[in-house]
């Protein structure tokens, strides 16, 4: 059975807060629809509508990639996730204790793996 996930409200906050200019923006285009199709609305109006609801859309955009983001980023703090780098950072202390404890128990270190030559194919030439 799958266990229902409590949604946190300040990512229902920032869905509801995106969403709001979208249902305005509908509005103005069944507007615009309705005008276009009687032709009460000449050219430059509607190019002016149309360049208006493309802004509003790309901020609604930009604010549920920053909405998601944060929420995100929050949630990770909550539960206390480790990032790249303290992961990163982690596995170097790891090495060297690893290292350590070879050399304690009377192993020789291992050496560096030699890095392999790269090889370039010859062209072929053309008759």
């Amino acid at each position: 059975m799958v266990e229902k996930v409590k949604i946190p409200v300040f990512v229902k906050d920032g869905i509801k807060n995106a969403l709001e200019p979208l249902g305005s923006v509908e509005k103005v285009l069944k507007d615009l629809g309705s005008k276009i199709i009687e032709g009460a609305t000449p050219p430059e109006d509607v190019k002016k509508v149309i360049n208006d609801i493309v802004a509003r859309v790309r901020n609604v955009r930009d604010d549920v990639e920053k909405a998601f983001q944060d929420g995100v980023a929050k949630t990770l703090s909550i539960l206390k996730v480790a990032t790249k780098d303290e992961i990163g950072s982690l596995q170097k202390k790891i090495n060297k204790i690893e290292k350590e404890v070879r050399v304690l128990m009377g192993e020789k270190p291992k050496a560096a793996p030699a890095k392999k030559k790269v090889v370039k194919k010859a062209v072929a030439k053309k008759a």
